[in-house]
């Protein structure tokens, strides 16, 4: 068994005191004293241990359940945190998400707005090339029109040209063939009635250099007759207009 220190020490000092008045023959000259009684307890080891662990205990319980408090209020932090930790992060996903589902919003916005001010423009741009090649069609149909009817006047004015020509070629055969019938001798015996076509070529001084009987006359000497009525009608006459003037020119003859 153990005592604790100071309560030995205690008893101790008391005997010691008690033994050294006993010691030296402390008396009363009246009357003797009675040594003072001290009461003294003697305590039970056992129940001082006892006592002792359960004061341990008590300490180990406090301290057991403020580091419990401890843990449980660590863990309601933590949890705490963790909760506006996932809060907070759910916050941020979802500013996040917003963010991003504006941003497509506005993207969407953006390349719809796009696309029409695209397609207005390809529109603007088909319209204008269809005036352009309406305005095309229509300056070459104009055009068209303008060289027919340009080139109808031309032949109009050539045909009318041609023709007054080919009047004064007319006039101008006429003329030879009057000629040439003041210088035809009639072959004895020859019909007085007769046609004949004849090819003659000229100079332009009207100097017969060749002819040629295209359609008999129906006779070799009415033919003969003729060619030589030709030559003896050699220069012919000029025309009137030398424009009209033919190297090459086909007559039909009659007496």
């Amino acid at each position: 068994m153990t005592f604790r220190l100071r309560h030995l020490l205690a008893a101790l000092a008391l005997h010691a005191v008690l033994l050294g008045l006993l010691a030296g023959g402390v008396q009363c000259s009246v009357k003797p004293l009675k040594p003072p009684i001290i009461t003294g307890v003697l305590l039970d080891p056992s129940r001082e241990d006892n006592a002792r662990r359960q004061r341990e205990e008590r300490r180990r319980v406090e301290a057991e359940r403020k580091r419990r408090e401890a843990e449980a209020r660590s863990r309601a932090a933590a949890e705490d945190r963790k909760k506006k930790e996932a809060e907070a992060k759910k916050k941020k996903e979802a500013e996040t998400a917003a963010l991003r589902q504006k941003q497509a919003a506005e993207k969407k916005a953006a390349e719809e707005a796009a696309r029409r001010k695209r397609e207005q423009a390809e529109k603007a741009e088909r319209e204008a090339a269809a005036r352009r090649q309406a305005e095309e069609r229509a300056r070459v149909e104009q055009a068209m029109q303008d060289e027919a009817a340009r080139r109808q006047a031309e032949r109009a004015a050539q045909a009318q040209a041609e023709g007054e020509r080919l009047d004064r070629v007319a006039e101008w055969a006429h003329a030879l063939v009057r000629h040439v019938q003041n210088n035809y001798r009639k072959p004895p015996g020859a019909p007085d009635a007769f046609a004949c076509q004849v090819r003659l070529q000229l100079l332009p001084d009207g100097t017969v250099t060749n002819f040629r009987i295209l359609k008999n006359c129906g006779d070799a000497l009415l033919d003969r007759a003729v060619e030589d009525a030709v030559f003896r009608s050699s220069p012919m006459p000029r025309p009137a207009d030398p424009s009209v003037f033919e190297s090459d020119l086909t007559i039909n003859f009659t007496p």
